[in-house]
C-alpha cells in the first residue's frame, strides 16, 4: 500500500500519536540518593511518567504529575520535580503552565546544575512548539538556537545539543502550516523548507554516524535521535503535501498532486522508520 492511498490527515494523525515519546529527554530513574519523602515521590512519579509513555494510559500521566508536584512542595529546592512536572504538565497539554517551571528553572539562580538548565530551556522549547501557533513556533526556534549556541562542546560529546538541532529541524518543518497562501502554479513553496531540514538532517545524519562508530552514546539516546531525524523529516514532507501544494484535490493542477503524492511517500516512509526505531 502506497502513501498515495491515505488521506494526509491519517499520516499526521499517526506521527503525532508517537512523537511525544522521544521528544522529551526523560530519565529512567532519579540522580537524588535521600530516601527522604520528596525523593521517594520524585521516584514514584518517573515510574508513572514511564508507564505513561509505553502505554499512554492517561491515568498514569495524572499520577505522575500528582507525584512531582507532591516532590516539589515537599522540599522547593527539589530542582529536578520542577524540571518532570513541566513534563507531565507539557503531556497534559497544559503548555503555558509547563513553560513556567521550565522558566522557574532557567532563570533561578541558586541551581546549579548546568545539564537540567539545559534540559529545561530545552524543554521550554518544546512546549512552545507543541502549542501549533507561528509565534510559539518562533519562539521555539530562537530558543532552541540560543540553547545550541550557550553549550560549547561539539554535538558529538553534547547530547542534548545534538537533540537541540534535532529539535530545531522540525519546528522548522511546522512551517508550512503558516504559510498564507498555496502555492500558485510554477511556486513550489514547500521546497524551501525541505531544503532548509535537508540542510540540518544532513548535519545529524553525519553526527549520528559519528557516535555510532565511536560509541560515544548508550544506544536509547542514539535511536532517539535517529527517530527525531526521521520524524523531521517526515514533517516537513508532510506539512509540504497538505499545505503547499495547491488548494483539495479538484483545484489542484497535474504537476501540484504529483508533487503532493511525492511528499506524502517521503513522509510516509520517515514515519514507517520512527515507529520501527519505537519498538526497539
Amino acid at each position: 500500500m502506497t502513501a498515495s492511498s491515505f488521506p494526509a490527515e491519517d499520516i499526521q494523525s499517526a506521527a503525532q500519536s508517537a512523537s511525544y515519546k522521544i521528544f522529551y529527554l526523560i530519565s529512567e530513574k532519579s540522580n537524588v540518593l535521600s530516601h527522604a519523602e520528596a525523593a521517594n515521590s520524585l521516584r514514584e512519579g518517573l515510574n508513572q511518567l514511564w508507564q505513561h509513555v509505553t502505554t499512554q494510559d492517561p491515568d498514569k500521566l495524572e499520577e505522575a504529575y500528582d507525584a512531582f508536584r507532591a516532590a516539589r512542595t515537599e522540599r522547593v529546592d527539589f530542582y529536578e520535580a520542577y524540571l518532570y512536572e513541566g513534563i507531565a504538565l507539557d503531556l497534559l497539554s497544559q503548555h503555558d503552565e509547563a513553560i513556567k517551571r521550565f522558566e522557574y528553572l532557567e532563570n533561578e539562580e541558586r541551581l546549579r546544575d548546568r545539564s537540567l538548565c539545559e534540559k529545561a530551556i530545552y524543554n521550554k522549547a518544546i512546549s512552545l512548539f507543541r502549542k501549533y501557533q507561528p509565534a510559539a513556533t518562533k519562539e521555539a526556534q530562537i530558543t532552541l538556537e540560543r540553547l545550541i549556541d550557550s553549550i560549547e562542546e561539539s554535538y558529538e560529546e553534547s547530547q542534548i545539543k545534538a537533540m537541540a538541532l534535532a529539535a530545531k529541524a522540525s519546528v522548522i518543518a511546522q512551517e508550512p502550516m503558516y504559510a498564507k497562501e498555496p502555492q500558485r502554479d510554477g511556486d513550489n513553496t514547500g521546497a524551501s523548507f525541505i531544503e532548509d531540514v535537508s540542510k540540518i538532517k544532513n548535519e545529524l545524519d553525519s553526527i549520528l554516524k559519528t557516535v555510532k562508530n565511536q560509541k560515544k552514546w548508550d544506544r536509547g539516546t542514539e535511536l532517539q535521535l535517529e527517530w527525531a531525524i526521521n520524524n523531521a523529516w517526515g514533517s516537513v514532507h508532510l506539512y509540504s503535501a497538505i499545505y503547499t501544494c495547491g488548494t483539495p484535490n479538484s483545484d489542484r493542477t497535474e504537476e501540484q498532486e504529483n508533487r503532493r503524492r511525492e511528499y506524502l511517500m517521503i513522509a510516509y516512509d520517515a514515519f514507517q522508520t520512527c515507529a520501527l526505531l519505537l519498538i526497539l
